[in-house]
């Protein structure tokens, strides 16, 4: 009774979040609620070294999360179900030096049978072009939790969302300019294009 009453939720009523680097965590009932529906998650990056590494974007812990980061120079995402199944899409390539989008889009197709439980294709996306794909990612109906929820721009605070990094994981070889989550379910490339062109003024 106490969870489904209504809360005031600075996040109810939008569908674009933008957040930037060098802030404190946004705490649940501010940080977008993804429960289970299709969204994207970009980020504008400006990478200087080939030796870059560290997390773009996370939201959530590790009972339950979502991260997107820069390994081995490689992009990397990870959906955290429950704290029981990591599951990982990695680009075959190394992220090229310079300015980028640096993107993954969850798509919902369907549903666990017998269950609620929200099943979808993560794509992760270089620039407006897909560079991996993964089937059948499962994700929470509801929120990533009551504690260690929020969302964080290059670093993983509190728990690591992935046991593929040593939290906090900073972003060190290059700058995040922002990061924009999109929930409105607008198809990856117009977002990805609207932010680009923004990105071009700045």
């Amino acid at each position: 009774e106490t969870m489904t009453r209504f809360r005031p939720n600075l996040s109810v009523g939008r569908t674009n979040f933008t957040y930037y680097p060098d802030a404190a965590e946004v705490g649940m009932g501010a940080v977008v609620e993804l429960r289970g529906q299709s969204f994207s998650v970009l980020a504008e990056v400006t990478v200087t070294d080939p030796g870059a590494e560290g997390v773009l974007y996370k939201q959530g812990a590790g009972h339950g999360g979502h991260v997107l980061f820069v390994a081995a120079g490689r992009l990397h995402y990870v959906y955290n179900f429950m704290g029981e199944d990591e599951q990982q899409v990695t680009s075959p390539e190394a992220v090229p030096l310079g300015s980028h989008v640096l993107g993954v889009r969850y798509e919902r197709s369907g549903t666990v049978e017998g269950s609620h439980t929200p099943l979808g294709t993560a794509s992760l996306y270089v620039d407006g072009t897909v560079v991996a794909s993964r089937d059948g990612v499962r994700t929470h109906p509801a929120t990533f939790g009551l504690s260690g929820g929020g969302a964080a721009v290059g670093r993983n605070t509190g728990q690591a969302v992935s046991s593929s990094y040593t939290a906090p994981y900073p972003f060190t070889g290059g700058t995040i300019a922002k990061v924009v989550v999109d929930v409105s379910g607008t198809p990856y490339v117009d977002v990805e294009r609207e932010l680009a062109a923004a990105f071009a003024k700045d």
